[in-house]
Formats: structure tokens, sequence, C-alpha cells
């Protein structure tokens, strides 16, 4: 039992013990004392502390000896002002270690870069470290990050851009950066990362997928898409004992369930990549249909009416080019859907007896493989990211005068592109050079007053 309890007992039971050797209640007590009975009641539970003037008062009416009880009282008073000294200093104690953690805890950014680049169209370009440079960075203020960091031990450059001397060093840089990334972006902001990979000792190290774990365990982000990007080709390749490496993983991560995504926008410039016609052909010709609802025991003849009537519309939409094709599904057939789904097919199947899908005019929505061979840069760069590759990540994820961010910047392709589809962007590089080389691929427009 603490020492501090001991004392406040023993006032306590001597004050209860001499009352009731003297056969007075606490009412009589309090009387006497001129104070309430509930006071006395706390007196004797060590609740409450009486009053200096009352000590003598209480001696006299209980009949007890007055320096005994005074004695007592004073060892009360004591220890209650050291458990008062005790708690200030706690409570003291727990303010400083409150302020020291608001100090440690980096202060958000209000007002930096961004506010500096004072809406510019052209892009604005940063030396440094990318996480000294991303720590000037406003919060919230980005709205698509599009990077291809460094590789791992793989290409030396003039200037050291990965010191990283192991692949947990590797991912622990990476992961401090997207820290970042994730408090510059907006909440409806996307990131686009550009991984790849590489052999040690006869073993793949599996480096873009120890990032994007970690990123989603342990940063909350969350992965909308893995686009393997097929290069077509390898650089550097000698291998005899492995298939050769000719793709790179592109990461799509998102803050939010709520991003932004022009898919409509996506889907006419994917499949207007020059020499590629991702758009689906079609070899209707509605003889096949007609046969199979003129022979269906499914459909009510009202129900095969109305199904050749949409069909010879459909029919009409493709020769006149509104779709590139459609497909068409009757009730009870191969194709059909569960009776239990909620699905517009099923809804349509139940209620009309067929369902037709019209394909976007657009084209089909891009598949996660992306064939786009690396762009041939007469820079002396090995990592040049292709435009396409560009154009078609910020078309879908950055709106018209959004801003673009590229922590790890090179030769600026990712500026060039942005400041090409009218978007502002920020690049970010270790290498001087770099920098220089990215400046000089930017071309100012011209504008004509006439």
């Amino acid at each position: 039992m603490p020492q501090d309890l001991n004392i406040t007992n023993a006032f306590a039971q001597a004050l209860r013990q001499l009352r009731n050797e003297h056969s007075i209640s606490q009412r009589e007590l309090a009387m006497k004392l001129q104070v309430k009975p509930a006071q006395i009641s706390a007196f004797e539970q060590g609740k409450r502390l009486p009053a200096k003037e009352l000590i003598a008062k209480i001696a006299t009416a209980i009949q007890a000896d007055a320096s005994e009880i005074n004695s007592l009282w004073m060892a009360f008073l004591c220890s209650t002002e050291e458990q008062a000294k005790l708690l200030k200093e706690k409570e003291q104690a727990k303010l400083k270690g409150q302020q020291q953690k608001r100090c440690s805890e980096p202060l958000p950014v209000t007002c930096g870069l961004v506010a500096k680049m004072e809406g510019k169209m052209l892009p604005q370009w940063f030396h440094g470290c990318a996480l000294d440079v991303l720590r000037e960075v406003e919060d919230g203020s980005v709205d698509c990050v599009l990077t291809a960091p460094p590789y791992l031990n793989m290409r030396k450059f003039k200037v050291d851009t990965c010191r990283a001397r192991n692949v947990n060093e590797y991912v622990q840089q990476l992961l401090a950066v997207t820290a970042e990334l994730k408090r510059v972006l907006k909440p409806n902001g996307s990131l686009w990362i550009n991984l790849g990979d590489s052999y040690k000792h006869n073993t793949l190290r599996g480096l873009p997928w120890r990032v994007a774990i970690q990123m989603v365990d342990k940063q909350g982000w969350l992965l909308r898409n893995d686009v393997v990007w097929d290069k077509g080709q390898s650089a550097f390749d000698g291998t005899v004992n492995q298939l050769r490496c000719t793709h790179e993983h592109l990461f799509h991560f998102v803050k939010s369930e709520n991003y932004y995504f022009n898919g409509q926008a996506l889907r006419q410039c994917y499949n207007s990549i020059p020499g590629i016609d991702r758009r689906a052909k079609s070899t209707i010709s509605g003889t096949r249909y007609a046969r199979r609802i003129a022979a269906s025991n499914a459909l009510t003849n009202e129900e095969k009416a109305n199904a050749i009537e949409v069909l010879n519309r459909s029919l009409e939409m493709l020769r006149e080019g509104t779709i590139p094709n459609f497909r068409m599904t009757l009730r009870h057939e191969e194709g059909d859907v569960e009776p239990k789904s909620k699905s517009k097919k099923a809804r349509d199947l139940a209620k009309k007896g067929f369902y037709i899908l019209k394909y976007n005019p657009q084209g089909m929505m891009p598949p996660d493989v992306w064939n786009i061979a690396p762009a041939d840069s007469r820079l002396k760069h090995y990592n040049v990211m292709p435009e396409e590759l560009c154009e078609l990540i910020l078309t879908a994820s950055c709106p018209k005068s959004g801003l673009v961010l590229d922590p790890y910047c090179g030769t600026g392709t990712v500026g060039k592109v942005a400041y090409d589809l009218n978007q502002r962007a920020m690049g970010i590089d270790i290498n001087a050079e770099l920098i220089e080389m990215a400046k000089r691929r930017i071309r100012p427009r011209q504008y004509s007053l006439f």
C-alpha cells in the first residue's frame, strides 16, 4: 500500500475511532463544529482535509489529545501537497512531451514551390535531391505524378542518382519519396511509377513488387493497375541461361476511390497511336443473329419482332460508322447470365429476351499490356520514357491546366509531354546536366495576334 494512502487512512481512522469511542454521531459533531454532516463523512473517508482552525475544535468535541490530532492532520496535509506537486510535475512532463512531438513532426507546407511557379505553363525545373525538394512542395497541390526512379546498380551516370547499397536501402529510399508524393498529391490525384527489375546472383530481385506491396501495406495507397510495358526489345542483353527481359512495370496508385480518370480521352489517345489501329473490327452481317432469333424457343413472337428491329437498327449504325461493332445475346443461349445477376444484361434478357452490347465509338478501353517501343533518344541519357507512353497516362490522369510532377525528371520527357497537352509541369533531378538538357527540349509556343 502506498505511504500517502496510509497517512490519509491514519487521520481518517483516528477521527472515526475517537468519535465512536465517545458515542458522538456525525450529525452531533457537525453541529458542534457548525459544518454539514457530509463534511464530517468526507473527513473520515479521507476524501477531504479539515481546515486548520477546525483541528482544535475537533479535539475538544471528541475529547482527544489536540497534539496527536494536529500531528496526524499535518502528515495528511504534507502528503496531499506532495501528491499535488507530483501531479503538477506529471502534467508538465506530459505537456513538454506533446510540444516536443509537435516540433519533431513536419509542418504542412502551405507556401512553397508551386506558389512560386505562379501558374506558369512552361515546365519548371528544380535541381536537387528528390526527397529534399519535395519537402518544399505544398500539401495537396499536384494533380498527377509520373516518374521512373533510377535503377539499382545497373547504370552509371556522371552524378550518382542512386546511392542505395542493397535492395532494402533502395526500397526504403523509394518509400521515403512516395510518402512525400502522397502528401503533395491532391485527394483525387494519381501516381504512376515505372519500375524496372534486375538480377543478382542469378536471382530476379522482384524490386517493383517489393516497393508496390509496401506502398499499399505501410502507406495506404490504392493500387489500381499494374501495366506491363512491353518494350519489344531489350538492351544490354547477353544472357544465355534465362529469357530476355523486354518489359517493365507501370503501377497506377491513387489516394482514394474518388480519383480523376478521363477514360474517354484515354480511349481516343490509345486508339490513335501512329501505326496501330486498336479499334474493334466488325465482321457482322446480321444473318447469323437473324437465324438464331427465328429459331429461338425462349422468345415470344413479339420479342422476336422487337429483336429483329433492334438488330436492323444496330446494323444501320454499324454501316454509318456510329458504332464500331456490337454483340447480341438471346435468352437461354450460350452467353446468358445467372438468373440472380442484377446487371443490365440480366435485366434485358429477362424483360426483352435479348441484349445488345454496342462497342464504344472511341474504341476499346486500353488493356494492361502496352506494346510501345522505347524512345530512340539522341540525348546522352539511357532511360528516356517514350512520349506516347507519357501521353496515355497524362491524358487519363491529369486535367487541362493541371499540375504534373516528375521527381526523377532526367531529360524532361514527362514535362515536355505535359506542356504539349496544355498541362503545367515541374521536374526534379539531382543531375544538373540533365536538367539543362530538359530545358533545351522545350520550345515556348509562339502566339499570333492575327
